[in-house]
């Protein structure tokens, strides 16, 4: 594995996270840190860009519902985009597709949240 590198930027009140590398239970605090930052500098919402995932984990995956959660329970919503058909195919079999919300690409993401 190559390790994780997030990106956050803010686009109104949409945090953008974009992950690149591989993410896996070690490198979740990684994750919640981007997403709190992204809250904490005004994200009601946040979309979660796998463009450049090489790798994800069971637990990521689980971690990933459970900060879509947490959005909901503020009123907020958590969608990923540019999903790899490797990923699309890990929620599927986890029996999780109904729920997170699932962009084509950031543009999309974007609508969905407006």
């Amino acid at each position: 594995m190559t390790g994780l590198t997030i990106q956050r930027r803010q686009d109104g009140n949409v945090g953008v996270l974009t992950l690149q590398g591989d993410i896996s239970a070690e490198l979740i605090p990684q994750l919640q840190a981007a997403a709190q930052a992204a809250v904490a500098a005004g994200a009601k919402h946040l979309l979660v860009n796998l463009h450049a995932l090489g790798f994800m984990d069971s637990a990521s995956l689980g971690a990933l519902l459970h900060l879509g959660q947490a959005r909901a329970k503020q009123g907020g919503r958590l969608v990923l985009c540019s999903l790899s058909a490797a990923f699309q195919r890990l929620i599927d079999a986890s029996g999780l597709a109904g729920q997170f919300t699932v962009a084509p690409d950031e543009i999309s993401g974007r609508r969905l949240l407006a």
